[in-house]
């Protein structure tokens, strides 16, 4: 509620009550976006010659380099800062802006569009092959 902040409140009831009234076009249109980023960055990086993995919960994904399944700290410590970083750095120079922490995660919001998902995905070629090149 952002200390009670009456714009913040208003805008807050405005979203909850959107949410309520179609929530199955909502979710659903969420999950779209969501699945369709996930696939298409696996597909990227396999086209790249990258072992990656995305543990993803609905719009809500993470994206680890590496052939293991990450599961818990001890795997998600496995995978490589420096693949990260080139991720990062070369999906900024290309626009995205994601959590520069490699155990941060990524979120698809309702707002994004099909356009959004695939310049993201455009983008994701390039920070891949930046990857591939280390």
């Amino acid at each position: 509620t952002l200390s009670g902040n009456p714009l913040a409140c208003g805008a807050g009831l405005v979203t909850l009550n959107r949410l309520a009234a179609d929530p199955e076009v909502f979710y659903g249109r969420l999950e779209e976006l969501s699945a369709k980023l996930a696939e298409g960055l696996v597909a990227n990086a396999q086209e790249a010659g990258l072992d990656v993995s995305i543990n993803r919960v609905g719009s809500m994904m993470t994206l680890y380099f590496g052939e293991h399944d990450v599961i818990d700290q001890e795997t998600a410590s496995m995978g490589s800062d420096a693949a990260y970083a080139a991720f990062f750095t070369t999906m900024l120079e290309h626009g995205v802006y994601l959590a520069p922490s490699r155990y941060e995660c990524a979120f698809v919001s309702i707002v994004h569009s099909d356009a959004d998902i695939a310049a993201t995905l455009l983008a994701s070629k390039a920070a891949f092959a930046a990857v591939a090149a280390l």
